[in-house]
C-alpha cells in the first residue's frame, strides 16, 4: 500500500506534469555525505529470500508477520549483501601493495594548436581521455543513426511495442547495461591510470551520482551530457582556483560546494523541459505488456 501511494503521488504530481522534474536528492549530495553515512566505504543491504516464490526483498520491506509480501511464504534468515565491485576491490586491495603508475600523456599534432579548444582537449592528455572524445560522438551516431540505436530507443520508450515488433527487450537491455558499465569503468581507469596515477579504495568518492545529474541535464543525449559535464567541470575548476588563490572572505566550505550548487541551479531551470525515456527504471513483464 505504501509503495502504491508513493507511485500514485509521483505519477500525478511529477510524471503527468510538464513543469516538474522529479529528482532523487541523493544524486545531488556532496560525496562527503555518502562517505560519512557509510554508503561508500561499507555499503551493504540486509536481504531475505522467499522459499516459495524465490524472490528477494530488503529486510525493511518485510512486515511484522515476517512473511513474503508476494505469496506469504516462508522467508530465509536475513543475510548481508554488499556491492560486488566495491566489495571485490576492497577484498583484493592491500595497503601499500599497489605500484603507482601513470599512463603517458601526449599532444595530438595539429589539433593541439587550435586556439583555446586545442589546449583544453588535445594537449597533455592520456589515451583514455582521447578515446573518450571519440567515443562520445560515436555513441551519438549509434543511438540516433543506426538500427541498433533505434531498437535501443524503442525499448526505452515503449518496450511492449518493441516486443511486438520482434525485438528481445531483455536482451537489448542487458547488452546496454553491460556496455554502460564498461564505459563507466573507463572513467575509473582514467582516474586511476591517468589523473591520479595510483589506486586506493573508494577514490571516486561518489562522483558517479553527479554524472546522473549531468545526464538528466543533458536530456539523455550523449552530446548534451558532454556539454553538461564541461559546464560542471568549469564550475569545479573555478572552485579549485578560488581555493588556490586563497580567497579569505569566503569560507572554504562554500567554495567547495560551488559545483554542486551550480548543478542544482541548472536542474531547477531545466525542470519541465526534460523528459526521460518513458520506460526508464520500469521492469518489463511480457505478460503485462
Amino acid at each position: 500500500l505504501k509503495r502504491n501511494l508513493k507511485e500514485a503521488w509521483w505519477r500525478s504530481n511529477v510524471f503527468e506534469r510538464d513543469d516538474i522534474e522529479g529528482l532523487d536528492a541523493s544524486i545531488l549530495m556532496h560525496p562527503s555525505v555518502w562517505m560519512a553515512s557509510g554508503h561508500v566505504s561499507s555499503f551493504e543491504d540486509t536481504l531475505v529470500d522467499c522459499k516459495s516464490c524465490k524472490k528477494r526483498f530488503k529486510i525493511e520491506h518485510i512486515g511484522k508477520d515476517k512473511k513474503c509480501p508476494e505469496c506469504a511464504g516462508t522467508l530465509t534468515e536475513a543475510r548481508q549483501f554488499n556491492i560486488l565491485a566495491s566489495g571485490l576491490t576492497s577484498f583484493l586491495y592491500k595497503e601499500g601493495s599497489t605500484v603507482p603508475n601513470t599512463w603517458p600523456i601526449f599532444d595530438i599534432p595539429i589539433l593541439s594548436r587550435i586556439p583555446f579548444i586545442g589546449h583544453a582537449f588535445f594537449s597533455q592528455q592520456g589515451p583514455i581521455q582521447y578515446f573518450g572524445l571519440i567515443l562520445i560522438p560515436a555513441i551519438w551516431v549509434l543511438i540516433y543513426k543506426t538500427r541498433w540505436g533505434l531498437r535501443t530507443r524503442s525499448v526505452g520508450e515503449n518496450p511492449g511495442s518493441a516486443d511486438t515488433a520482434g525485438i528481445s527487450v531483455i536482451k537489448v537491455r542487458m547488452i546496454n547495461v553491460v556496455l554502460g558499465g564498461a564505459i563507466g569503468g573507463l572513467v575509473g581507469g582514467f582516474i586511476c591510470l591517468e589523473l591520479v596515477g595510483s589506486f586506493s579504495k573508494e577514490f571516486t568518492a561518489g562522483a558517479g551520482f553527479t554524472a546522473l545529474a549531468l545526464m538528466i541535464f543533458g536530456r539523455w543525449n550523449p552530446m548534451g551530457a558532454f556539454a553538461a559535464a564541461i559546464l560542471f567541470g568549469l564550475a569545479q575548476a573555478l572552485s579549485t582556483q578560488l581555493q588556490i588563490f586563497g580567497v579569505n572572505n569566503i569560507p572554504n566550505q562554500f567554495i567547495t560546494l560551488l559545483p554542486y550548487v551550480f548543478t542544482i541551479l541548472v536542474l531547477v531551470f531545466s525542470a519541465g523541459k526534460v523528459r526521460p525515456p518513458a520506460a526508464e527504471g520500469k521492469v518489463y513483464k511480457k505478460e503485462e505488456a
